[in-house]
Order: structure tokens, then C-alpha cells, then sequence
């Protein structure tokens, strides 16, 4: 019988077919938390925020109404807040003045965004309603939070899944090695890449320069994965790394916290210029970075330079405030 339901029962449990049956159930559950007059999903293309569900109360807002996303209440949020809260939107300067408040009554309203794996903003969960409200308890702000986020996460597989099966249309194999979050090579990738490019430069005596960035989490940013924050730091790490090396030179994200550099066919003076012109912009940044490096033709092979650089990272990371380094040995 394997494979098949023994209780007919069981039936009314089986997973929602596709996002689309499930958008409704998630936004009835966040209305029985919080019970405003209009819940809404809606997704951001350009300059326009067009309705992907909504439970509304009144049935005015459908799916596939669009709004201009600069007079949107959402695009505020993001700006200031990340995600908000308001019982009383008019008590809320920033709320106060969105152009959206002159044609539609917003008492109380909240807003969550949505996110690529990336950290692209594909558009937002948000609630609104014409009277201010209760203050927010605990419970409810933690509820809605969850069943955001559960929302985003498979918004983001959607589009996640719609690019693959694209690519599989044109051709295009899909990227198995990839860190889905900044886009970079992961560390099964990495570690491909070192044998592959030992193969490669050491037939032609040529140098090249392993790099490894620990980041610590800055005060007030839990560094774990899925947080929003953090999430964020990482994205903007990942474009600050690859904007300071060379085109063929690789970025790869190998743990949590950890960047590894590969730096084809450098010199030892030009390796040193590279390490202080990423040490400048990872200090420009803010980051609370350590960085080892090694190269090649001083450790012998690759795989000997990454061992180097990751003991050269991790002292410094020791000798700055005591701090350990995590995700040690991921390269």
C-alpha cells in the first residue's frame, strides 16, 4: 500500500497544489491574528505594486490592481523601518505624509518585505485598515512575522523554480553550486575550483593569491541565516568583494560568514596592493572583517595556501577584541 492514503481523511491535509491555493490560508491565518480590514500580497515590477491576493473585507482591492509604487505606504516602511507596525498610522510621521493617505482612509497598517534568496525585493505583505487599532501585542507582531516570511520564502522558491524551468527552455543548465543568497560561487564550488586551478597554473608556474574574510555581525544584527539583516550585510559584502577584484578573478561565499578570494596570476607586490585596497573598502564599509591570504608559490599547492590564509585569518580574528572566528575550516 505504500505511497497510498489509509485514512480518506487525511485527504483535507495534503500540501496546497501551488503558491497561488496557498496565498489565501496564509493571508485568513494573519487575519485571524490580526483582524484588519484588508490583508494584501503584492508583488513589485518596475515602478508599479500590483496585487498578487488580497482578503478584503469590503471586496475592493482584487488581484492584478496595480498602485504607483513611490505613493505606496510600503516603499516608506522599507526606506525607514525595514518592516512596521503601526496601530495608529497618523501618529507615524513617515506614514503621515505618504500621498497614498489623500485617496485612501489608512488608520492602522502594517508592512513586511518580500525577498529573493538574493536579497532582491520582490514586493510585500502589508495590512491596512481605515481606524487606528490596539496596540500590537508580542504575540501578534511575532505571528505575523512568521507567517510573512513564510510567505516570502515561497514566493522566493517560486521565482526560484520559474528560473530554473526557463533556463531548462532555452538550454541553459542550471547552477547547482551556487549560494543562493549573493549569487557567488558556494563552497562545494570553491573547493572544485582549487583543484581545477591547480591543475591549471602549476604546469605554467604561475602564482595566484587564496584570500579568506571572516565577517562578524555588527552590534545589533543576529548573524544567522535568514535574518533580514544579516542577510542584507552579506548581499552587500558580496557586491563590495566582487567590485574590488579583478573579472578573472573568483568570489565565492564559503560559510556563513565566510568570503574566499582566488587571485589568478599576481605577483607578490601586486597581491599586497590587492589586500590593502580590500582591506580599505571592507574598512570604508563598516565591516568587522579579518583577513588571511597566501599564496601559491609560498605554500606549494592551493589547497596548502587556503590552509594558510584560513590560520592567518583566524589569528587576526583572536587578536581583534578576543573574538573567535566562525565557520573555521570551511575552506
Amino acid at each position: 500500500m505504500q505511497g497510498r492514503l489509509l485514512n480518506p481523511r487525511l485527504d483535507s491535509l495534503r500540501p496546497f497544489l501551488s503558491l497561488q491555493e496557498s496565498l489565501p490560508a496564509l493571508l485568513a491565518c494573519l487575519r485571524t491574528v490580526v483582524p484588519m480590514r484588508l490583508w494584501m500580497v503584492g508583488r513589485l515590477a518596475g515602478n508599479a505594486w500590483t496585487v498578487v491576493q488580497a482578503d478584503d473585507l469590503q471586496d475592493r482591492v482584487k488581484p492584478g490592481d496595480s498602485f504607483p509604487w513611490p505613493d505606496t505606504l510600503c516603499v516608506r516602511v522599507l526606506e525607514h523601518y525595514g518592516s512596521c507596525f503601526a496601530a495608529d498610522a497618523a501618529a507615524n510621521p513617515i506614514l503621515a505624509s505618504a500621498p497614498v493617505r489623500a485617496s485612501i482612509r489608512v488608520g492602522a497598517y502594517i508592512g513586511y518585505p518580500m525577498l529573493s534568496w538574493r536579497g532582491e525585493l520582490l514586493g510585500t505583505i502589508c495590512a491596512i485598515d481605515p481606524y487606528p487599532q490596539p496596540a500590537f501585542t508580542t504575540q501578534q507582531r511575532q505571528i505575523v512575522e512568521t507567517v510573512s516570511r513564510t510567505i516570502s520564502t515561497l514566493v522566493a522558491h517560486s521565482f526560484k523554480l520559474d528560473e530554473t524551468r526557463r533556463a531548462a527552455e532555452h538550454g541553459v543548465k542550471a547552477p547547482v553550486n551556487i549560494d543562493h543568497l549573493t549569487g557567488l560561487p558556494n563552497l562545494a564550488a570553491w573547493q572544485a575550483l582549487l583543484d581545477q586551478e591547480e591543475a591549471a597554473t602549476l604546469p605554467e608556474d604561475d602564482d595566484a593569491l587564496v584570500v579568506l574574510v571572516d565577517i562578524a555581525a555588527p552590534e545589533g544584527i543576529v548573524a544567522e541565516a535568514g535574518s533580514i539583516d544579516w542577510d542584507k550585510r552579506l548581499v552587500a559584502l558580496a557586491h563590495l568583494l566582487k567590485s574590488h577584484v579583478r573579472g578573472r578573478d573568483v568570489v565565492a561565499r564559503t560559510g556563513l560568514n565566510r568570503f574566499s578570494l582566488l587571485l589568478r596570476g599576481v605577483s607578490a607586490e601586486q597581491g599586497r596592493a590587492a589586500i590593502d585596497k580590500l582591506r580599505q573598502a571592507l574598512q570604508q564599509s563598516g565591516a568587522n572583517a579579518a583577513v588571511g591570504h597566501a599564496t601559491r608559490m609560498a605554500s606549494g599547492t592551493l589547497a596548502g595556501a587556503a590552509r594558510i590564509a584560513d590560520i592567518r585569518m583566524f589569528n587576526e580574528r583572536l587578536a581583534t577584541k578576543g573574538e573567535t572566528c566562525g565557520d573555521r575550516g570551511a575552506a
